[in-house]
């Protein structure tokens, strides 16, 4: 419960951050979401330390760029393939074996990997992902996934 309480003052913060005035029945509202908000996620954060969560955002940073710039650079890939005369698709299914330890961890890299125009997870089990790809380039390109190894490091933290 010590972590608990840093984290239900973090959250009452951020509310007061949002919050347009400060009065006390909005205090005592923010209060009250951010215990509920702890009691939702609370089995997920007793996993990591608030310290550790604090030192984590940077990388998270650089995981929004690096998923918004694939998505990008993945949609004009699959233009131009739904654009072409021949259509050159080779539909395959792959299994990955990645190297998270969480399965929350897991569940994002699964969810970049489906966001990113011509793949998409079809199943997780334990540290395996069966992902379909539009063809082999999509498959080849998996293997040294900059998503996990930004994962990877996030976890270290």
């Amino acid at each position: 419960m010590k972590n608990g309480l840093i984290y239900i003052t973090l959250f009452l913060a951020f509310w007061i951050v949002l919050a347009e005035r400060l009065t006390l029945p909005i205090l005592i509202a923010g209060l009250i979401i951010s215990v509920i908000v702890y009691k939702y996620w609370q089995s997920a954060l007793e996993e990591t330390h608030p310290i550790r969560g604090v030192k984590q955002i940077p990388l998270w940073i650089v995981f929004g760029f690096q998923l918004v710039g694939a998505i990008i650079v993945a949609n004009f890939q699959v233009a131009a393939i739904v654009l072409s005369k021949d259509l050159p698709i080779q539909p395959e299914i792959v299994e990955y074996r990645t190297h998270l330890r969480t399965d929350f961890l897991r569940t994002v890299l699964a969810n970049s990997i489906t966001l990113t125009p011509g793949t998409m997870s079809v199943d997780i089990q334990s540290d395996v992902l069966t992902i379909h790809c539009l063809n082999k380039a999509y498959a080849d390109s998996l293997n040294g996934n900059a998503f996990e190894k930004t994962l990877l490091r996030i976890q270290e933290v």
